[in-house]
């Protein structure tokens, strides 16, 4: 019995030490305002400035990117799930780190630079009344969401488009 107990507490202090928010990934990474960060496809974090160019990156562990996906993207998490089920981000070497495939980002700038993104805040409360989050705005820089508030949540980051269609604010 005692040793049942044991392992039941060690898997859930485990579980409590995967779990990661946006915001605690972005301790300690440089960030511009005018910027966004996004997980690529090969698990790594990275900062882009206001051009799409990498300026600071973070290495994430299969826990840290299954605890983002369930606790942020909410009802893309299985697809996130499936991209990141055999990545290892200590594999991806320095120049893919520096110099990811972008498509999606210049996509992301340009439509930036157009002002085509707009919040879906207002669209989804006429659809379906409930408490608003952060990941009802749209963005195309960490200003836009710094400092929003969004029913209990204030917002701090501009996330790229891996998490949802677009890129949007988040906690």
């Amino acid at each position: 019995m005692k040793l049942f107990v044991a392992i039941v507490f060690d898997l859930m202090i485990s579980a409590i030490a995967s779990r990661i928010s946006v915001s605690e990934a972005m301790k300690g990474l440089e960030h511009d305002p005018n910027g966004l960060v996004d997980i690529g496809d090969d698990g790594i974090l990275r900062s882009f400035d206001s051009r799409g160019t990498v300026i600071d990156y973070r290495r994430l562990t299969t826990d840290e990117l299954h605890s983002l996906s369930k606790d942020f993207v909410k009802g893309n998490d299985e697809r996130l799930l499936a991209m990141w089920a055999n990545v290892d981000s200590s594999l991806v070497d320095e120049e893919q780190i520096w110099n990811p495939r972008q498509d999606y980002i210049k996509q992301f700038v340009s439509e930036a630079a157009t002002g085509r993104l707009k919040s879906r805040a207002m669209r989804d409360s006429l659809l379906s009344p409930r408490e608003p989050h952060c990941t009802d705005y749209t963005c195309w820089s960490h200003s836009e969401c710094e400092g929003r508030k969004a029913g209990a949540e204030e917002c701090h980051w501009c996330t790229g488009p891996h998490f949802l269609s677009s890129p949007h604010c988040s906690v």
